[in-house]
């Protein structure tokens, strides 16, 4: 972080622009340094901003944003200039869904203040790698390992090598618990269907019974390799049901574990 007389100088990505009061926008970025913040572009709908075109949705920009204190929440914007605003994501419907899904997914999750390099590493190679990308069945493996990513630097990443009730060693296919996110052996899994509770964690399913996922040894696999990745994204081979699986467990993770329904989920339905 450069940061000189309180104003940030950090590379960011646009998420979201809005109209408040007036001329002005409020603009979500999030930065390199300082994860995601929100920032006021002043005058933002007046000729004379030189500044107001770089603020699109999705831009890659060199942003500086002054705060009048350190403990400030919301900056303003006084310099924004374009590092690359992914034109290919924009030539067709389809890519603009997609732009706005993984833009939408990064600022409905992702908490305010909270930076995590590592994560703004994969965030921007996932903008650039699909936007580079031709192919849709490499789009599609692109968001379906940074979904799976997301979860990990969000914090969870269940093990599925052994049966969080009993400890017994799982196999390849595997149930997994997804209000406590635990994977259960075949009689654990059998046993919380019938009981509609997990006695370790006392936690009950909605209707009486728990939410058990079943996860098949592709997708345990496509789990694997998507959580051995390092740094940027990389798409991973990809079936049709290894696909669907992995949007269940990614959905379910949200609504069960979390008990949060993500809004931005209506929009993937639509998506390749």
């Amino acid at each position: 972080m450069s940061l000189s007389r309180a104003v940030l100088r950090t590379e960011g990505i646009i998420l979201n622009s809005f109209r408040l009061r007036d001329a002005d926008r409020m603009v979500v970025i999030f930065t390199k340094e300082q994860g995601k913040l929100k920032a006021v572009m002043k005058a933002a709908s007046k000729a004379r901003n030189r500044f107001a075109a770089n603020a699109e949705i999705g831009h890659l920009v060199d942003a500086g944003i002054f705060f009048r204190t350190p403990q400030s929440e919301t900056g303003r914007i006084i310099e924004l200039t374009i590092r690359n605003p992914f034109v290919s994501l924009r030539q067709s419907i389809e890519r603009i869904m997609v732009l706005s899904y993984v833009l939408n997914l990064v600022e409905e999750t992702w908490p305010w203040h909270d930076p995590h390099p590592s994560f703004y590493v994969l965030f921007k190679s996932m903008l650039e790698r699909v936007d580079a990308a031709e192919d849709p069945h490499q789009v599609r493996s692109l968001l379906r390992v940074f979904e799976l990513r997301l979860l990990f630097f969000l914090g969870i990443h269940p093990a599925l090598d052994r049966c969080g009730n009993c400890g017994e060693k799982t196999t390849a296919a595997v149930s997994l618990d997804t209000r406590s996110m635990t994977v259960l052996c075949p009689s654990c899994a059998l046993s919380v269907r019938k009981t509609g509770r997990n006695e370790k964690y006392d936690r009950v399913g909605r209707d009486g019974g728990n939410e058990i996922l079943e996860m098949s040894k592709g997708l345990v696999r496509f789990y694997h390799d998507s959580l051995a990745q390092s740094g940027a994204v990389e798409s991973v081979t990809l079936t049709k049901a290894v696909d669907d699986g992995s949007r269940n467990f990614f959905k379910s993770v949200f609504l069960n574990y979390l008990g949060k329904k993500l809004n931005v989920l209506e929009v993937r339905k639509e998506l390749v």
